[in-house]
């Protein structure tokens, strides 16, 4: 999701190159985004975090719950931020095929691991 369509596209050249995608969609609105993922499984969304008048900062909580994020952004500085919704990684644009694949072997990596586990603690 990204509200500049060069950016976008470049992106979504991107993702489409790396091996085991199998559908891309893309947005440059967050209506659009959110009423897509309203309607359809996604595993991952790669979020601008400067959208116009919308802040991608704010879009992590009306994603659904097994949908994943990742920040790419011109602005490296806002990763302080952004780490608030815990996502999945950030990616400085331009976004390169090592970028995107690194994201994914982390969302392989996170989805791999059991859940609903309780952590034992020691003291």
């Amino acid at each position: 999701m990204d509200d500049r369509s060069d950016h976008l596209h470049h992106l979504e050249e991107v993702v489409n190159s790396c091996d085991g995608i199998t559908s891309v969609a893309s947005f440059e609105n967050p209506a659009g985004l959110i009423q897509y993922l309203s309607e359809n499984r996604t595993d991952i969304v790669f979020l601008d975090i400067e959208l116009g008048k919308e802040n991608g900062l704010d879009l992590p909580g009306k994603l659904p719950d097994q949908c994943e994020h990742v920040f790419v952004t011109s602005y490296p500085e806002f990763a302080v931020d952004g780490h608030r919704s815990d996502p999945l990684g950030f990616i400085v644009k331009p976004a390169s095929q090592e970028d995107v694949m690194n994201i994914l072997e982390k969302l392989r990596i996170r989805r791999s691991k059991p859940t609903g586990l309780v952590p034992e603690y020691y003291f």
